[in-house]
């Protein structure tokens, strides 16, 4: 947690904070994309994903800097029920798939139990 915390600190040009805000805007944004089946997202749609990201990574930061006592389950459970509405919609319940996705192939089955 140590590496965390000086990480955190750290507020200069290259600080992993920025990094992460970067890397999780893009990751979410070509997620969303991926998972709606659509080449470019609404206004509103791209400014939740830059919210929510700006504020889970914020959060983050105040967790790791200020925060000893909360879990990180409780923690990652409460940036869940944070998520904008928008993109729930879209990362829990994606497009359906066509076997174009699969290249032809047809998925592989899921395990039953």
């Amino acid at each position: 947690m140590l590496f965390y915390k000086r990480a955190y600190e750290d507020t200069s040009q290259n600080a992993l904070w920025q990094y992460m805000l970067e890397y999780f805007t893009a990751k979410y944004t070509a997620l969303t994309r991926k998972m709606s089946g659509q080449d470019s997202l609404d206004a509103q749609l791209l400014f939740s994903i830059r919210l929510y990201c700006y504020g889970a990574v914020g959060m983050t930061r105040k967790w790791v800097l200020q925060d000893n006592v909360t879990s990180a389950e409780t923690i990652v459970e409460m940036m869940f029920a944070s998520m904008p509405e928008g993109m729930k919609a879209i990362l829990l319940h994606p497009a359906p798939h066509t076997k174009a996705d699969y290249n032809g192939h047809s998925p592989a089955p899921l395990p039953s139990f």
